[in-house]
């Protein structure tokens, strides 16, 4: 290659590191993605399986999946229930993911 090839190559180089460099000083959290909420959960309280109360207090802060299930589906139920189970295998170890479950039949479930 020749001097004139290496030149502009060095000095686009430089040229972007620059502008990078200054990008992230002057502009904090640039680059970094932000997404925006996608809906609010109003107050809730139920009832957990040891007779306590929970409320949205005891998931503020977390990231939560809020599944509803019944026992006796045999139609999606099952696809579901596999595909939970998965997403609790990944994310079993991470303190501030829980998977909410809900009844739809209390007294049978």
């Amino acid at each position: 290659m020749s001097k004139k090839k290496w030149f502009y190559i060095g000095f686009f180089a430089l040229l972007f590191t620059g502008f990078y460099f200054a990008l992230t000083i002057l502009m904090p959290g640039w680059g970094q993605v932000h997404v925006p909420p996608v809906s609010y959960v109003r107050p809730f309280k139920f009832t957990t399986q040891d007779g306590q109360p929970f409320t949205e207090k005891d998931v503020a802060g977390k990231i939560y999946v809020a599944e509803y299930f019944f026992t006796t589906c045999t139609g999606i139920c099952p696809k579901m229930n596999t595909k939970m189970k998965e997403v609790y295998n990944r994310f079993k170890d991470e303190p501030d993911f829980l998977i909410l479950s809900h009844t739809c039949n209390p007294v049978q479930d």
